[in-house]
Parts: C-alpha cells; sequence; structure tokens
C-alpha cells in the first residue's frame, strides 16, 4: 500500500465531495428562487425548504473545502505510531481494514489498488483509541498490523 497514493486518492475523493456539494445547493438555490416555486399561501413551503436545503449542501461544501486546505497542508511521512497523517492495517477480529488519519472528512472511503480505505480524525472514536499506538498494539477487540 503506498501512503502517497492513498493520500492523493483521499484528496480526489474531497474534491469530488466539494464539487458535488456545491453543484447541489446551486440546483436547490435556483429551485428555491424559482418563480414557479412561490408560495402560493401561507401553509406553502417548497420556496422555503429548497432554500434550506441550498443552506445544508452549501454547509457540506464549505466542509470539504476545509478538509482539501488540512489535507493539503499535511506533511507526508513515515510514520512510526498512529498519528496525524497515518496510515494504519487494523485486524478487527478475522477481517483487516485499512485507514487513513486525517484532519478532517471522516468518513470518506476510496478504493486504492483494490482496497478500500477509510478516512478517519483523531477526533473520532477508532481515531483517538489507535492514536500513539504502534505496529503490533493489541487494543480492545482491534490490532495494530501496519503503521505507515
Amino acid at each position: 500500500m503506498n501512503k502517497t497514493h492513498v493520500w492523493q486518492a483521499m484528496l480526489a475523493g474531497l474534491e469530488e465531495e466539494f464539487q458535488r456539494a456545491l453543484a447541489a445547493s446551486k440546483n436547490e438555490r435556483m429551485e428555491g428562487n424559482d418563480a414557479e416555486n412561490r408560495a402560493e399561501d401561507k401553509y406553502d413551503t417548497r420556496s422555503t425548504e429548497a432554500n434550506y436545503l441550498a443552506d445544508g449542501h452549501a454547509r457540506k461544501a464549505l466542509a470539504a473545502s476545509e478538509a482539501i486546505t488540512l489535507m493539503k497542508e499535511m506533511q507526508q511521512q513515515p510514520c512510526a505510531e498512529v498519528q496525524l497523517g497515518a496510515l494504519v492495517e487494523v485486524a478487527m477480529g478475522d477481517e483487516c481494514s485499512w485507514f487513513f488519519i486525517g484532519p478532517a472528512g471522516g468518513g470518506l472511503s476510496v478504493d486504492v489498488d483494490g482496497k478500500e480505505v477509510t478516512l478517519i480524525t483523531p477526533a473520532s472514536p477508532l481515531g483517538s483509541r489507535l492514536l500513539g499506538h504502534r505496529k503490533g498494539s493489541s487494543l480492545e477487540g482491534l490490532r495494530v498490523l501496519r503503521v505507515l
């Protein structure tokens, strides 16, 4: 598993998330402001609802944009222990999973070299449990297999 490829895939995934949320926000805002969707009476809330949706998509786009900025600022160096910027393989029972510890954007999953890698943050429950551990460390129900 190449850590640089994972970082690039995460960055590309965040960029896609940003573009999708931005487009959705623009579409909802246009719908909310369209003359055909103006309220016909005081109980007609189509326009208001579309604008609320647009605001939600705009917040999601802003969060993705901030995650992109933080990811670009990260130092790409080998890690001996789980820390920000680490690529970690973890065994959970009989299954193994790959995680990239990033500053923001948790929950994004990308495929790299046929393996799924999930972006988690130090603030997440799993991220906080893994921080500071090294290859071979065992935690309750988890075992750290690799730290890159």
